[in-house]
């Protein structure tokens, strides 16, 4: 789950690297490029309280599952993209997928670990993300400088669909009932 707040954070942050090659391709001015690169934002800002409560309805599990794989199809998709409009609905998609991340991690953090480290937990989770943003800028910089941008969101569809594999084996929801729907906040 931490590993999935690195690369939201890559999804937050990858189009200044790409600016020249969206706007190229994508015949986007200014106020164009503006609205792709914060279409993410507003979903993912509104889905922040919503996420909490499906957190707590349906577990961590699903919904990292489900926000995990609308990320990975949204970002094939980005790169597929042949208009402004089809890449911005999937910069909201990717909004959709990650709001509900920092959510999960934390919450996996509460219920598999003691309280008395949780606050450490978070501040690893915040790291993680900070790496992401810094990291991804540097690493997908390299691969849009060398092979484009539509290369560099396809290798971003690749290792979100890996981050999936690892979530579908590893992450459990509290007593690792699956088909328990209520997450297990420690007392």
């Amino acid at each position: 789950a931490a590993m999935y707040v690195f690369f939201q954070m890559v999804l937050q942050t990858f189009p200044s690297v790409m600016r020249e090659g969206l706007v190229v391709d994508l015949s986007l001015n200014e106020a164009g490029f503006g609205g792709l690169s914060s279409s993410f934002y507003y979903p993912y800002i509104l889905l922040q309280v919503p996420a909490g409560i499906l957190v707590s309805r349906f577990g961590v599990r699903s919904v990292l599952i489900t926000g995990a794989s609308l990320c990975t199809v949204a970002s094939f998709l980005f790169a597929m993209s042949k208009t402004a409009a089809a890449a911005e609905a999937t910069r909201i998609l990717m909004g959709l997928g990650a709001a509900p991340t920092v959510v999960c991690a934390l919450a996996l953090a509460a219920q598999w670990f003691p309280a008395r480290i949780f606050p450490m937990l978070a501040a690893l989770t915040e790291v993680a993300g900070m790496t992401g943003a810094a990291l991804g800028q540097e690493t997908l910089g390299f691969i849009v400088e060398n092979a484009g941008w539509r290369i560099a969101m396809t290798a971003c569809g690749a290792f979100s669909a890996f981050l999936l594999v690892l979530i579908v084996m590893f992450v459990r929801n509290a007593n690792s009932a699956d088909s328990e729907t209520d997450t297990q906040w420690p007392e």
